[in-house]
């Protein structure tokens, strides 16, 4: 089975696919990088060149919903605003957890540079436990 953009196969056990990541094209750290690149300077990734229509616009509103994925929109969502405005899907980050993937979209870093994974994290700097999302859900 062979997949297109930042999808590469790298095994399947028992309907099980793991997927690699490729910070190269089609990643949320693309994303990030075609705003940085549309308003400010060239990031460290590749931006989308999609996307690159925004460097005109005035103003971008970014809209986050986590856990509605391009497979669900597929299967379900074929009478939505959302399948009619969409173009294809974006791989997230490792590991792959709301923190580290809405921290990525706000430093236009990937997690190996930023380094937040979770929402609490050690910091042995300042010898303390920081909560980076300290509402409750």
């Amino acid at each position: 089975m062979k997949m297109r953009g930042s999808l590469r196969l790298i095994f399947k056990i028992k309907n099980i696919i793991m997927i690699k990541l490729d910070y190269t094209d089609w990643n949320i750290v693309n994303l990030a990088s075609s705003i940085l690149k549309a308003f400010w300077e060239k990031s460290f990734y590749n931006s989308l060149k999609e996307l690159d229509y925004m460097k005109d616009s005035k103003n971008v509103v970014l809209i986050v919903l986590d856990w509605l994925g391009y497979k669900f929109l597929e299967k379900y969502g074929k009478w939505t605003i959302f399948k009619k405005y969409l173009k294809r899907s974006l791989t997230s980050t490792f590991l792959s957890t709301t923190t580290s993937a809405l921290i990525t979209l706000q430093t236009w870093m990937a997690p190996q540079q930023h380094g937040l994974i979770a929402r609490k994290t050690f910091f042995k700097e300042v010898w303390a436990i920081i909560k980076f999302f300290p509402f409750k859900g």
